[in-house]
């Protein structure tokens, strides 16, 4: 049979054909889900940990260029 797997078709990703979605991974920052059992504490935790970032945000920006991060989806070892 000639069936097409959708899983491996030969589509090639470059990050360069997606301009807004380097915006978007460049500019936002996501929480993850936070699931029970958590409680008003750890919402607590999470605005002193804001505030401390925030508070300090331009000494964040000046470490920030001096880090080199990879490319957000490459996999280990690729």
């Amino acid at each position: 049979t000639n069936r097409i797997d959708p899983f491996h078709t030969p589509v090639e990703y470059r990050k360069e054909d997606y301009p807004e979605t380097l915006k978007l991974i460049d500019e936002y920052l996501m929480i993850s889900r936070i699931t029970p059992p958590n409680d008003l504490s750890l919402m607590e935790l999470y605005v002193e940990a804001f505030r401390k970032v925030f508070g300090n945000v331009e000494r964040v920006k000046e470490i920030a260029k001096t880090v080199e991060l990879p490319w957000p989806f490459a996999r280990k070892g690729a």
